[in-house]
């Protein structure tokens, strides 16, 4: 299936902003604050299974960050209200990705795909997986029986989701992953050369 033309960076840009994935965003500023503090406090949750170690161990430096990578607001007394995110910042970190996929398909990488949000991006996800396949990439199939957070891995159109109750659900936790690539260990699989998740 042809993918369809790509839109044009003002179009992008338009989309961004009219979704709220960038512009005036749908998470207010003090639930931005507020994850940003848990973050710097050690709150496992919300490094989004990363290790960040005492990198960001202070708000301020969150936000500091958020500012520069993101676009947000700076200014630290600015607590309750819309936040946003700079569009040109989104799109210029969408091309850095590209970059990244179009790497991947030139090298037919082993790539595996996962999302903690599986119902908004697993479409988008599968399109992608689907897309390095046809490039010649080795698409990471997951393990059987990996089970995380009373609940287990299963795959969709080569995504790695997080199954629970027969429902799929939102995760930030890394125990999925972790449970993943520890279950390609296990069975003499080879890791990924590339990840390409969203989070968890």
């Amino acid at each position: 299936m042809p993918l369809p033309e790509a839109p044009s960076r003002d179009e992008l840009a338009g989309h961004l902003v009219r979704t709220r994935i960038a512009g005036d965003v749908a998470t207010p500023r003090e639930n931005n604050l507020s994850h940003y503090r848990k973050l710097a406090n050690g709150d496992r949750h919300y490094w989004l299974g990363l290790e960040l170690g005492e990198r960001w161990a202070d708000e301020q430096d969150v936000l500091a960050v958020m500012a520069e990578r993101c676009g947000v607001n700076d200014d630290p007394d600015y607590r309750t209200g819309q936040d946003t995110i700079d569009p040109e910042l989104t799109m210029a970190a969408l091309d850095r990705a590209a970059a990244e996929l179009r790497k991947a398909a030139e090298g037919r990488s082993r790539v595996l795909f996962a999302t903690g949000h599986p119902g908004a991006l697993l479409d988008m996800h599968g399109t992608l997986a689907t897309a390095l396949r046809a490039a010649g990439c080795d698409i990471v199939r997951t393990p059987l029986n990996v089970f995380a957070d009373e609940g287990v891995i299963v795959q969709f159109q080569g995504v790695a989701v997080y199954e629970r109750g027969a429902s799929l659900w939102h995760t930030h936790s890394p125990e999925p992953m972790a449970g993943v690539l520890h279950g390609l260990e296990q069975a003499g699989e080879p890791l990924p050369d590339l990840v390409v998740a969203d989070h968890g």
